[in-house]
């Protein structure tokens, strides 16, 4: 299975089996590179040395992970939308996803509500 087709619980799955010591994103464009990461580390630590392209791609998924949003972020397959306030989650959420259902509140960044 192609890594763009996983869901975002395949992802935490294989995380979980490279032995990866960090938490899980909720973000599924987070939680990608978080499993593109480990996989370039566990090709590091086999011996292998990485190209110049696999250790640049290292050295950016990085950089983009220790930028912590303090907003909402769409845990939607794809979706890369971060809000810095709830309703503008909200909003993205009611004009970009229209057909969407059960949807996370995440109001506070602790709800577990969802939207219908």
């Amino acid at each position: 299975m192609r890594l763009n087709q996983m869901d975002i619980f395949e992802l935490k799955r294989t995380l979980n089996k490279m032995a990866s010591h960090e938490e899980p994103e909720t973000s599924f464009s987070k939680l990608k590179l978080q499993v593109e990461r480990a996989l370039l580390v566990n090709i590091a630590k086999d011996g292998e040395i990485l190209s110049d392209v696999r250790l640049g791609r290292l050295k950016e998924i990085e950089t983009i992970l220790r930028i912590q949003s303090s907003g909402y972020t769409c845990y939607l397959s794809g979706c890369q939308f971060t809000g810095e306030r709830h309703r503008d989650y909200v909003r993205h959420i009611k004009s970009v996803h229209l057909c969407a259902s059960n949807i996370i509140c995440n109001f506070k960044h602790v709800c577990l509500r969802r939207f219908r």
